[in-house]
């Protein structure tokens, strides 16, 4: 028999099996449960942990999400109604009213004010709040916490490495090592977390409980050195792989954004700086003093990103190397490698398509410079 299948109706099991094939495919590396009938983008991180791919009923999504007419039986027929909550982090990817009513029928609350943007970073007090309830929620007997995202991976990870950290001390090595126990439960090899920024934030929580830096800081020059569009040691032209070819005459432009709490209380990035259009020295750096209207340096406070864009001469923007680092764990002279700078997906508003970050060894990176400030202090208001 289908197993879980047999009780969704004739009208549903036909398209689901032939959409299983495809499903499989579309979650490549990441490890499927696939027990008991079942075929789910869903992984125990640890026996009280769920990692998964967030559920949909659409049909335009049954290729490579999880179908919440299946997620609805797994959780019926695996976990005591009650004992369940779902927190879904991904903000372009809330759960209708349908797909909320189907998980509380078998008693599976779902929780959505914690989520954030694809590839983005969630301000740390978004991200202290949500692992606070987790752990609210966990000191009840048997209960089990469920995260979810698009692929359950990037942003789930970040999430479920942070809460495994909450109730332990706090260093760089125990984020890491989190880091890795979510991998190797989550993915078939590799890393799960594939986006640099997201890996930075977990090791920020980490050091959560260290004496650091708060308040304003004054962001005065970002340099995106040599290599950012040009040579790789050892791997000819880096760019000569990509789709938008870049020449020596390409002109770029320092984008750094903030995120800023609106007035319904929630974060949205917002465009703090913008150069104008660049040309490389003659060593190939992208090299701009950051000031505002009145020739100060820009001042920020909390999470913001840094971007390199192409741009073309028609004015567009396309998207390259970026990075989201917070004023709390910067020093006055912080440098990111290249391996650990972020890239768009591919598509046709990004410079670089489909490209991901050199080794260490590559000789090229962001760096950047802030004004002198003052010494550390205790917990930060973040």
């Amino acid at each position: 028999g289908g197993g879980a299948l047999d009780t969704l109706g004739p009208c549903v099991v036909g398209p689901f099996e032939m959409w299983r094939k495809t499903r499989t495919l579309a979650s490549s590396r990441r490890n499927r449960y696939t027990k008991e009938g079942f075929d789910l983008d869903l992984t125990y991180i640890t026996p009280r942990i769920l990692a998964m791919a967030t559920p949909s009923q659409s049909i335009a999504t049954w290729a490579f999400r999880n179908h919440i007419d299946e997620v609805q039986e797994f959780f019926k027929k695996k976990h005591t109604k009650g004992t369940v909550k779902l927190w879904n982090i991904m903000s372009e990817g809330r759960l209708d009213q349908a797909t909320v009513q189907k998980l509380e029928s078998v008693g599976v609350e779902t929780i959505q004010d914690f989520s954030f943007d694809d590839r983005g970073v969630p301000p740390l007090e978004l991200l202290d709040s949500a692992i606070a309830s987790m752990q609210d929620w966990m000191h009840e007997q048997d209960a089990v916490c469920c995260v979810s995202c698009r692929s359950g991976k990037g942003r789930t990870g970040l999430v479920v490495s942070c809460l495994m950290l909450a109730n332990h001390a706090s260093s760089p090595e125990a984020g890491d090592d989190a880091m890795f126990l979510f991998s190797d439960k989550r993915v078939s090899e590799g890393i799960a977390m594939t986006v640099p920024s997201h890996r930075r934030w977990v090791r920020y929580f980490a050091n959560r409980h260290q004496p650091l830096r708060r308040g304003l800081v004054g962001l005065s020059q970002v340099k995106f050195s040599i290599g950012a569009f040009g040579e790789l040691p050892g791997q000819g032209t880096w760019m000569a792989r990509q789709l938008q070819m870049l020449s020596g005459e390409t002109r770029c432009k320092v984008l750094v954004f903030a995120l800023v709490k609106q007035g319904d209380g929630k974060f949205d990035q917002k465009k703090v700086f913008g150069s104008k259009a660049l040309k490389p020295d003659e060593e190939g750096n992208f090299t701009v003093d950051t000031k505002d209207k009145n020739g100060g340096p820009v001042m920020i406070q909390g999470a913001f990103r840094i971007m390199l864009n192409k741009h073309k001469d028609n004015g567009e923007l396309l998207e390259g190397p970026s990075c989201w680092l917070h004023t709390n764990h910067i020093d006055e002279e912080t440098v990111i490698e290249g391996s650990e700078c972020d890239f768009p997906r591919a598509s046709a508003t990004s410079a670089i398509v489909g490209a991901r970050g050199g080794d260490d060894e590559a000789g090229w990176g962001v760096s950047i410079s802030v004004c002198p400030m003052g010494g550390k202090t205790g917990l930060p208001q973040v």
